[in-house]
C-alpha cells in the first residue's frame, strides 16, 4: 500500500514558496537567481522580497503615529529589493531597549495579518537584518506584534 503524500494545510509550509499579499496567490519560483517582484496571478508588486534586501535610508527616529497604539514612538525602517520595490517596516519601541514589528508594507500594499496572526512566511518578509539595524540605536527586537482584534 502506498502511503498518500502529505498536503499540506498550509501552502506556505512548504519551503521557498510564495505568496502575493494582494491576492493570495501562493506559487513557486521556477529558475535561476530571485523571483521577479511580481504575482504570476494578478501582476501585483507585493509578494515577498526578490534576492537581496538593503536599508534605502536611515533610520526614521521621528515618531510616526503607531498603528497598534497611540502610547508608544514608532520607527520606520525602509528598504529596496533586487528588483527596486519598496518595503517598509514599522517598529513600535517597548521599555527596556526593545522594540516590536507592528507593520509592514510590500510595494505600497500593507500586509495584514489573517485570522488574527501574522503571515506564515514573515520572517522571509522581515529580514534578519533588522536586528543589526536596531543595534545602532541601541535597540533590540522582540517578537511581531500580537494581532489586536
Amino acid at each position: 500500500m502506498v502511503p498518500e503524500p502529505r498536503v499540506p494545510s498550509d501552502p506556505l509550509d512548504q519551503p521557498g514558496r510564495l505568496r502575493c499579499y494582494d491576492c493570495g496567490h501562493a506559487y513557486d519560483h521556477l529558475g535561476d537567481g530571485h523571483h521577479h517582484g511580481r504575482c504570476p496571478a494578478c501582476g501585483s508588486p507585493a509578494v515577498p522580497p526578490a534576492g537581496d534586501l538593503r536599508v534605502a535610508s536611515d533610520l526614521d527616529l521621528d515618531p510616526d503615529p503607531d498603528p497598534v497604539t497611540a502610547d508608544r514612538t514608532t520607527l520606520r525602517v525602509d528598504a529596496v529589493d533586487d528588483t527596486g520595490r519598496r518595503f517598509a517596516y514599522w517598529l513600535s519601541t517597548l521599555p527596556d531597549d526593545r522594540a516590536q514589528l507592528v507593520g509592514v508594507d510590500a510595494s505600497g500594499v500593507p500586509v495584514t495579518p489573517s485570522d488574527d496572526a501574522w503571515p506564515a512566511d514573515l520572517p522571509r518578509l522581515a529580514p534578519d537584518w533588522l536586528d543589526s539595524v536596531l543595534d545602532v540605536v541601541g535597540l533590540r527586537l522582540v517578537a511581531p506584534a500580537p494581532v489586536v482584534g
